[in-house]
This record gives structure tokens, sequence and C-alpha cells, in this order.
């Protein structure tokens, strides 16, 4: 039986805005059969079950509650080349981690994220996935370059779930409620014509941590205060660019007391400087519904920002800016990254989604995780069972 340990001190994540409940119970899976065991036995204790990657979010989604146990998946870092063109991993490894592991080999991931080394394949996926720099748009999104994704669902059972699967577009950007994410088969670039006839067939292992900055700082506090980088993003159509950009310089100015945009390299200039980031996300096949409403391209534009956070109550200071920028997304009918920033704690996800997206996405929860055990508490609510 796998080992389950109590913790004793609160867990933070990225965004150091939340603490969690404690002491605490968590355990390391590291093979599929232990991640289903751990829902049956959940299930027979009348247990709820919070997934994990690295914490590198802001809303509090991976922080235990009450009576759960917690599943970190840091051990479900495995690879295995099976088929020319692909590498399947494991979910809990670093994306970053799995980009420099193809590399070796001759390959390049086609899209993963930039800034730093913080989500693992299962949180990128959770979130929707776009690509630093030109990656999105030559690649599409991290949903345009997977060919399958295998998920251990609320009551223990083993799913494989390929493109040819109609639901295979809910598992992206699905904020961790239809399953727990043990692995992914990924296309792979070759970066040269030798590297596919070099495919390393069979090979297989665990892949390497080779990445300086530990994402394992998310979850503790490093001080008293600590001057934490946001991001605030809106999904636009790429006609409607000039005017997201006029709406996020506003949105700076409106809140100089607390908001000090850091790091960008699009938009207009404050004080001298580009205010945002600017990707280009290319329409291929499809377009996660529960990422992007329209099955087109789209932008996304932002502004990151530095927030000194002193303490857990800052939060309430947080939220009220985050109440400013939804307010500007719904008044331009933008869309919002909800999946990745704190300001989902200000949405009702029922109102934000059309009435046929979420009924759909309540009709597969139910399907996978009829107990709601697994991240209870992030998406849906009682009224949804």
């Amino acid at each position: 039986m796998l080992k389950i340990e109590q913790q004793t001190s609160p867990l933070y994540d990225y965004g150091k805005l939340y603490g969690s409940e404690y002491p605490y119970n968590v355990c390391y899976p590291s093979t599929i059969s232990e991640v289903q065991n751990l829902v049956l036995e959940a299930i027979r204790c009348e247990h709820k079950l919070r997934v994990r990657g690295s914490g590198h979010t802001f809303n509090g989604c991976t922080l235990p509650r009450g009576n759960e146990i917690l599943i970190r998946t840091e051990k479900l870092n495995w690879f295995r080349y099976e088929e020319r063109g692909t590498v399947t991993v494991g979910c809990g490894a670093l994306v970053w981690d799995i980009r420099d592991l193809v590399a070796e080999q001759g390959f390049t991931m086609p899209v993963y994220n930039g800034g730093w080394a913080g989500p693992t394949l299962g949180g990128y996926i959770n979130a929707g996935g776009f690509g630093k720099g030109s990656l999105s748009d030559e690649h599409g999104g991290l949903w345009e370059n997977i060919l399958s994704i295998t998920f251990v669902d609320g009551t223990g059972q083993l799913h494989c779930i390929d493109r040819r699967d109609e639901r295979f577009k809910w598992l992206f950007a699905s904020y961790g409620q239809l399953g727990i994410f043990v692995e992914a088969k990924l296309r792979l670039a070759p970066r040269n014509g030798l590297a596919n006839l070099l495919y390393p067939l069979d090979y297989d292992g665990i892949v390497p941590k080779r990445q300086t900055e530990d994402p394992r700082e998310n979850d503790h506090k490093q001080g008293e205060s600590e001057e934490i980088l946001f991001w605030f993003s809106l999904l636009v159509r790429p006609e409607a660019e000039k005017v997201a950009w006029n709406e996020l310089r506003a949105f700076c100015l409106r809140h100089t007391d607390a908001l000090t945009p850091d790091g960008g390299w699009a938009g207009p200039t404050l004080n001298g400087t580009p205010i945002g980031y600017h990707y280009n996300i290319k329409f291929l096949n499809f377009m996660p519904p529960l990422l992007y409403s329209r099955n087109e391209a789209f932008l996304v534009v932002g502004v990151m920002c530095i927030l000194s956070i002193d303490a857990v109550s800052d939060n309430d200071h947080v939220l009220t800016i985050e109440q400013d920028f939804i307010a500007l997304a719904e008044r331009n009918d933008f869309e919002l990254y909800l999946q990745a920033e704190n300001i989902g704690r200000n949405v009702k996800y029922r109102n934000y989604y059309s009435a046929d997206v979420y009924a759909k996405f309540c009709e597969l929860k139910k399907a996978f995780d009829p107990g709601m055990i697994i991240n209870s508490g992030t998406f849906f609510s009682a009224e949804d069972a």
C-alpha cells in the first residue's frame, strides 16, 4: 500500500494568496496502478482527493482542504519512445524537462511554456497550454500537439482518449475536473533529417530533472513579504487587438498604487516601457471549448505586474483589482484565462460559459467523476452534482 504522509505546516502555491488547511495528508504515487488504488481507497474511506503538480497556480486550486488526501504527481515522470515522431511521458514531469529530454535525441516540442520551469505536463494540459514566443503562432496550442491523454477517473477506471474521440478536446483547460492525468503521447518535430532515422525506439526511463529553478519553492512562503509576478490576460479576436491594448493601459493607470508592469515586450508604453505580452494562437483543428469559445485563431494579450504580497489577507485587495479586470473583459466581449489566473475566484462559471458548454462539461464530470471526489470546489457547485 502506498505510504500516506502527514504534513504539519501549510502549503501555498505560486501566488502566495492562499494557504492550505493543515495538517494534511499527502502521497506520491509513482505508477498508474498506485493512482488507481488511491482513488479506490478514497472512495472506500469517503475521502476526497486534491491533485497537485508543481503548484504553478494563483487561485489555491491545488491546496488540500478538510479531510482531502493530496496527490503529488512529481513521481509520475517516466518516458517511452514507442512510436516514431512521438514520446509518451508521465504527466508529473516538468514541461521544460521534457523539452530538454527530447532535444538530446534531435527533436523539439512544438509547443512549450515561456517564463520559467513552472508547470508539469498535467498542469499544462489542465490550463489549456499555449506556447512561448512564436511557437503557437506556427504550431497552434498544446492541444494540437498531443496525440492521446491517459487518466484515472473518479471511479478508479483508466482511460486513454485520443484525437479521434469527441471528448478529447474537453480534456484541455478542464481545471483538473475530469480525472488524474497520468501520461500523454506528444507529437515531436525533428530538428534535422537524421532525427527520424535515429529515433530511439523502445528507449525508456525517468525524465531527468535539469532545471536549476525548482518549482518546489511554490510550496512555502519565502518571507514575510514577497514580490510576486502576476499576469492579467485577455483572449481576443485579432481585429479587437487595438481596443484590448487601450483597455489594458487604462487598467494599469487605474491601479498605479498596486500594479507595476514588469517584463513586457508588447503593447503601449508606460514610463517608456511596453506594458504587456502578446501571443498569436493559430487555429488548426479545434479550440478547446473550455478555453476559447470560437473555432478560430485568437490573440492572448495582457500585462505582467509585480504585486507585493505581505499576507493572505492581501487577497482582498487583489480581488478588487481583478473585479475591475473582469468588468473590462465583459464590456468588450473579451474572454479570460480562468484556468491559470486568480480571476476565476470572481467569476461564476455557469454564467461565464454558454449553456451548451457548461452542460457538456457537467455531463463529462458526472460520467468521469460521479462522486465529485477529484478537486472538488474548484469549478462545480453542489447543485451540479
